[in-house]
């Protein structure tokens, strides 16, 4: 739970520095909203699960948020085998901490490492390069048969809870306020995270 709420407060923290891509994802919720008008359904009720799956750029605002801010900025795992690591011995049974803050942030993987681009998690404007680092270097939920069970959910409740908050309010910066960031057991703001709502019409 801890760790849905860091990346939610990060995410809503990124969409009001970047208004752009705010009111992109306003506009795919509002086609979701048109189309469910056109078959006669209530507008006003949250998105369903299939809804859900609708939100592309919304699923692309998020992952660039567990890139830039993972929630779990390091874990330990036991190597499995005998091998080498950055032309070191790693003997089996050794402890590795691996840190997805780093890993994800490495200039050479990442075009524009530090930058907020959702776009490198679209199917039809990620380049390659995208592609194969959002395969081979995401890492926010851990990778292979340690990663953490809960990531579809956690996915499907940021989507819900972002979709609510944009159809309803403009999120806008708290000017002066920068997030002071703290890793303990889950990346978070020592300072909170605040920002401004205003009411859309």
């Amino acid at each position: 739970m801890h760790a849905t709420q860091s990346a939610l407060a990060m995410a809503t923290y990124l969409l009001s520095q970047f208004p752009d891509a705010q009111q992109r994802l306003v506009q795919e919720v509002a086609g979701i909203l048109e189309a469910r008008g056109a078959k006669g359904e209530s507008p006003s009720d949250p998105l369903s699960f299939d809804e859900l799956r609708q939100l592309s750029y919304g699923v692309a605002i998020f992952n660039e948020t567990l890139r830039l801010y993972p929630p779990v900025s390091f874990f330990i795992r036991e190597a499995a085998q005998d091998s080498e690591l950055v032309d070191r011995r790693c003997p089996m049974l050794s402890l590795v901490t691996i840190s997805p803050w780093v890993v994800q942030r490495h200039g050479g993987q990442w075009a524009d490492p530090h930058g907020f681009r959702p776009e490198r998690f679209l199917g039809e404007t990620a380049s390659a390069a995208d592609r194969q680092w959002a395969k081979d270097a995401f890492l926010p939920f851990g990778l292979g048969p340690r990663k953490c069970p809960g990531a579809a959910f956690a996915l499907q409740e940021a989507l819900l809870v972002l979709a609510e908050l944009v159809r309803r309010y403009e999120l806008l910066p708290d000017p002066g306020h920068q997030p002071e960031l703290v890793a303990r057991l889950t990346l978070r703001s020592a300072n909170g995270v605040r920002l401004r709502l205003r009411e859309r019409p």
